[in-house]
This record gives C-alpha cells, structure tokens and sequence, in this order.
C-alpha cells in the first residue's frame, strides 16, 4: 500500500494577501494561478512554489462573491452521479 501523499495545492492556514477585488489585506480562500502554456515543470519537488515561476499571475480572492464580481466562476458544477464508481 503507497504511503499518503500530501495534497500540495491547498491553501495554508491564516494565508493573508491583498484581495484582487477589494483592494484589502484579508484571509485568502480563493486563488486563481494562471501558468504561461510555454511552461515547463522541473524535475525538483521540494521546495516549490507558483512565485517562482517566471509570468505566473496569481489573483487572491478573500470571498466567494468578490470572485464572482470581478468575472471568475469558483461555481461547482459537479453533481453526485460523477464521483460514483
């Protein structure tokens, strides 16, 4: 049985950003991380982060409606019927 692997794409704990919609300093609970299409990801793990990723954008968001105002979708479209075996 492979050992449990942690989920790196979470957001941390009391993670304070300035919110692209508010213009505040507030707790983040949504990121939207847009890479370049000419990316390529090396081979290290340990030790990444999406800052230093040359022509990254990250937008933090501190609400779901604040999100929503300036034109992103966190809406979740998926039902039941899709994560049943």
């Amino acid at each position: 049985m492979p050992r449990y692997r942690k989920h790196r794409h979470q957001i941390p704990e009391n993670h304070r950003r300035k919110c692209v919609d508010t213009g505040t300093v507030k707790q983040v609970k949504h990121r939207l991380i847009k890479i370049p299409a000419e990316y390529t990801s090396p081979k290290r793990k340990e030790g990444f982060t999406y800052e230093d990723i040359p022509g990254v954008e990250i937008y933090n968001y501190s609400s779901t409606e604040g999100a929503l105002e300036s034109g992103q979708d966190f809406v979740n479209h998926y039902t039941e019927d899709d994560f049943i075996r």
